[in-house]
């Protein structure tokens, strides 16, 4: 067991970077659920867990992602490690002084603080027009968002933002082993590229289909999102076929109408 560990010990840090960044997501989104509530209870014992746990997950990130760049990169493993303290230091501040105004104010400028330094420090390293002119609108851009966050809901565009880049970053750090060459050979091999098409081009005509063919679906979008639902079977939620051109059985409605009348 020890030796297994030694030879993916290099490995730990990608891994609870990977980790980490995942964990975002399930923070982030209830996060939204509990926003409003917190707003109005700023103070709530029960409530406070989740910016705290959020921020807390965000300090972990920057954490891991330090020593997976350690060796490599040293500017940005001494980014990351202040990322990750100053992300350290928010939760302190939720715990001891509560979710007040002044609090809020912190943890925005915090987070979209970090998002700009990072865009900063990529302007530095990377001097190519395309780069800096990127760069430099994803800035304004941030500014603007950190903005409309504070005048609008707290912390509203940042834990979508938080959850936003942590998929963005997931990824990169997913494809980033992989060779461009060998991703292109995968897709040619797989006919991936082709099946996705075809499945685009099968949601579309359907979404159309839904939308002249059964009442539940009143716009191209409802019978899109139907559509999505099915190929990517996450399951039917809030639209569901009625008529069998949208895929339900007569016989099934009629039983489950039946049954919701008993």
């Amino acid at each position: 067991m020890f030796a297994q560990l030694k030879n993916y010990r290099a490995k730990l840090p990608l891994i609870g970077d990977m980790l980490f960044s995942i964990l975002v997501f399930p923070f982030g989104f209830t996060f939204l659920e509990k926003l409003f509530l917190l707003v109005e209870n700023p103070n709530d014992p029960g409530l406070i867990l989740w910016p705290s746990a959020l921020y807390g997950t965000l300090a972990l990130v920057h954490f891991f992602r330090a020593f997976r760049l350690r060796g490599r990169d040293g500017s940005a493993f001494a980014a990351h490690l202040v990322y990750s303290a100053v992300f350290a230091l928010c939760v302190v501040a939720i715990v001891t002084l509560g979710f007040g105004e002044a609090t809020q104010i912190v943890l925005e400028g915090v987070f979209w603080g970090v998002m700009i330094a990072e865009r900063v420090r990529a302007i530095v390293r990377n001097h190519r027009p395309w780069s800096v002119v990127l760069n430099v609108i994803l800035i304004l851009a941030f500014i603007a968002a950190a903005v409309a966050s504070m005048v609008s809901i707290p912390l509203l565009l940042t834990t979508v933002a938080a959850a936003i880049f942590s998929f963005i970053s997931i990824m990169i750090v997913i494809f980033s082993g992989i060779k461009l060459d060998v991703l292109k050979e995968i897709i040619r091999k797989t006919y991936a590229a082709e099946i996705v098409v075809g499945l685009l081009l099968l949601m579309v005509t359907f979404s159309y289909v839904l939308k002249y063919s059964d009442e539940a679906f009143t716009t191209f979008w409802d019978g899109l999102w139907y559509c999505f639902a099915v190929v990517t079977t996450i399951g039917f939620g809030d639209l569901a076929a009625t008529t069998p051109s949208g895929g339900s059985s007569p016989s099934f409605s009629a039983y489950t109408a039946s049954s919701w009348s008993l």
